[in-house]
């Protein structure tokens, strides 16, 4: 049975709908890492991080269809989106969760903040631009950058200055994700932590 460690909704999002849509058993266990990262366990292997564990469970469940056969040109298409978002919107994610703490000046802080909000506007000007005349981020069927991609454009709070829902493309691909069986089980599962 895979055992999935997680302290916050957020962070682990797309990785419980993976696990949803590939239908095996699995139990949540919240816990506190420090990180905010989640982590799979199943057997001896242990699997840090969202995008890591998305991956291996993509390979490791090859019948769910989540993430295309080695040799496939999709496949790279794939790992590039997931990559992509990991390193560049989900750090754009924690440089904005970071500029909360007290150590910094309130000047500083707005200034970090703002750099931050400028840079995710960009990322996400970019998805909606990519996805545009798309349902999905590759190919005709949900993969794991698509589920990826729909726990990392959540509009935050505060921060996204314009809506994802002024981003037609992307707001569709939301639409289509917030109705898809397995993003609905896994918002029931992991409601708020």
């Amino acid at each position: 049975m895979i055992r999935l460690h997680l302290t916050t909704h957020a962070s682990a999002s797309a990785v419980v709908a993976a696990i949803e849509e590939i239908g095996v058993a699995y139990e949540v266990l919240r816990t506190d890492r420090g990180d905010g990262e989640p982590e799979l366990e199943i057997g001896a292997v242990r699997i840090v991080g969202s995008a890591a564990i998305l991956l291996w469970l993509g390979d490791r469940f090859p019948e769910s269809r989540l993430f295309p056969p080695i040799g496939a040109p999709e496949r790279a298409a794939v790992s590039t989106w997931v990559t992509w978002l990991a390193n560049s919107v989900h750090t754009i994610g924690h440089r904005l969760d970071a500029v909360e703490g007290p150590t910094l000046t309130a000047d500083v802080a707005a200034t970090l903040r703002a750099a931050a909000a400028t840079d995710r506007a960009a990322a996400l000007d970019f998805i909606d631009d990519q996805l545009s005349g798309r349902r999905y981020v590759v190919g005709d069927r949900c993969t794991i950058a698509d589920l990826l991609m729909h726990m990392l454009t959540e509009p935050r709070d505060g921060v996204d200055e314009t809506s994802p829902q002024t981003r037609q493309a992307l707001a569709a691909h939301r639409a289509l994700m917030d109705a898809h069986p397995s993003v609905a089980r896994m918002r029931v599962r992991i409601s708020p932590v």
